[in-house]
């Protein structure tokens, strides 16, 4: 807006009345606000993709010989550190067809709940590790704003 449009203060030609910078500021505030609510939107969208994309991704998963391997140098790391298990994954409880709440309340049917890459490691468990005296636990990793959060599966011995 060019200053012969501004209302003009009688007493000084050089400086406008102060309710025309109150409602200038505000519209400026409010386009502000708008391209923050526009972002935070935007932001909000790719982060909801990327989550369904890694739920996806998860649902696909199988367990592979890459995992076992991985999963035999964490165990042999554990021992070495003077552990008796180590956490092989960890998940959201949403990733789980009952949320969680078998482990939860240690049900222990829990296993059937499973689901992906988590159910193929449980299967896995079950053929391979568990013959030699493993066991695969599961447990409630954190509870966020008093909800279910994340699910860790343990390899245990």
């Amino acid at each position: 807006m060019d200053n012969e449009s501004k209302p003009k203060s009688p007493n000084d030609p050089g400086l406008v009345e102060a309710a025309f910078l109150r409602r200038r500021a505000e519209e400026v505030r409010r386009a502000l606000e708008q391209e923050r609510e526009r972002q935070n939107r935007e932001k909000l969208e790719q982060l909801e993709e990327r989550n369904r994309q890694a739920f996806r991704e998860f649902l696909d998963r199988q367990f592979t010989d890459a995992d076992r391997l991985r999963f035999k140098e964490m165990t042999r790391a554990a021992v070495r550190a003077g552990e008796f298990e180590v956490q092989i994954l960890r998940f959201p409880s949403e990733y789980l067809n009952d949320g969680g709440r078998a482990i939860n309340n240690s049900d222990r049917n829990w296993p059937i709940y499973l689901t992906g890459f988590a159910k193929s490691i449980y299967d896995a468990h079950e053929t391979m590790t568990k013959p030699l005296g493993y066991r695969l636990t599961a447990r409630i990793l954190s509870y966020p704003d008093g909800h279910i959060g994340d699910i860790g599966l343990f390899l245990s011995w």
